[in-house]
């Protein structure tokens, strides 16, 4: 009798339980640092969604900072920043998510870490040592797992340099990556990580601080035959017609103007833009284990750490770009690869 009493009293609590779950809508702002159609913060926030756990329900807003969409002073991005706080105080959410640097560096630290933050808030895509943000604003680091939590963005490119040496010693040939980059601070980061692989593995390398459009196709066409196109390129003017590019806009203009070399970006998801190789971490995957962050601050008010240099770091080739190239690689070389993008 004890036992069937106790029984039902766990049943009803769990209903109760339930019930005042499903009651609670919590209201989520997500502030996104580029614009509603710029990979980097798309990817993160499809996958930071879908993750969301269904044991509640939820109001979403998503505030686009668009810093990539135009050339913007750093008077300007401050302005946006600040204009986003305003919407982020009138929409009242219970949390506030942190999408790529910008929403980070202009909202993030000014609003949401370096005063008495009055919202729970969660980041992912930093492509920066989180110490290096505690070195520059200190007061930071002592409000981290208490208000604010979130992901480094950790971009590994092992898998490539491995799959590179294979290709080297099956064709005899060595193999020079020509970097191309552009001045902004996420194109400048990446590029580091680039030369700080190239040195790790012994790889030769040429840097190109590229300036617009038209001289990343004239760089293009100047290319030697060893080598391969490393794109870091974020953001670039059209000098003739004053259109901004963005990421996936300059992997177009990249594989529309070359038939013969190997090609390499990093984010796992670049690979759908018809570019050869992709490299690094997914930035869906990014978005959907900050998800896991939030679900369990949403379950147990509790913050849960883990970071993203856990996550598994990979290679994807597009195999109807090689058909196009006309490239073949050797069958032992393929161990290094973790996805074949077949669309």
């Amino acid at each position: 009798m004890i036992k069937k009493v106790l029984v039902s009293l766990l049943f009803l609590l769990s209903i109760l339980v339930s019930a005042s779950y499903a009651k609670h809508i919590y209201r989520i702002v997500i502030v996104n640092s580029y614009e509603i159609d710029q990979l980097t913060g798309v990817d993160q926030e499809r996958g930071f969604i879908n993750g969301l756990t269904s044991s509640f329900k939820y109001q979403i807003w998503t505030i686009y900072l668009q810093t990539k969409k135009v050339f913007l002073s750093e008077t300007e991005k401050q302005f946006i920043a600040q204009k986003a706080y305003q919407e982020i105080l009138r929409l009242k959410p219970d949390i506030v998510v942190l999408l790529d640097d910008n929403a980070f560096r202009y909202v993030g630290i000014p609003y949401l870490f370096l005063h008495k933050n009055k919202f729970v808030t969660f980041f992912s895509g930093i492509n920066r040592p989180l110490k290096s943000y505690f070195q520059s604003f200190p007061d930071i680091k002592h409000n981290y797992g208490k208000t604010y939590i979130g992901l480094e963005e950790d971009q590994d490119p092992t898998q490539f340099f491995r799959f590179l040496q294979c290709y080297e010693r099956y064709t005899g040939k060595q193999y020079r990556l020509v970097i191309f980059y552009d001045d902004s601070s996420t194109s400048l980061a990446v590029t580091n990580m680039w030369l700080q692989y190239c040195n790790k593995f012994h790889t030769v390398y040429k840097l190109q601080n590229i300036k617009s459009v038209e001289q990343l196709r004239n760089s293009l066409y100047r290319l030697k035959p060893n080598d391969i196109i490393v794109s870091c390129v974020e953001r670039l003017r059209d000098e003739l017609t004053g259109e901004v590019y963005s990421r996936i806009n300059l992997i177009g203009v990249i594989t529309s103007n070359n038939r013969s070399h190997l090609e390499v970006t990093s984010a796992l998801d670049s690979t759908k833009f018809k570019i050869l190789f992709s490299t690094g971490i997914s930035l869906y995957r990014l978005g959907f284990a900050l998800s896991r962050l939030v679900n369990n601050y949403l379950l147990s008010k509790k913050f849960v750490n883990f970071q993203a240099a856990k996550f598994h770091s990979g290679l994807v080739i597009n195999r109807q770009r090689q058909r196009q190239l006309m490239i073949g690689f050797p069958i032992q070389c393929f161990k290094y690869v973790t996805g074949v993008y077949v669309k």
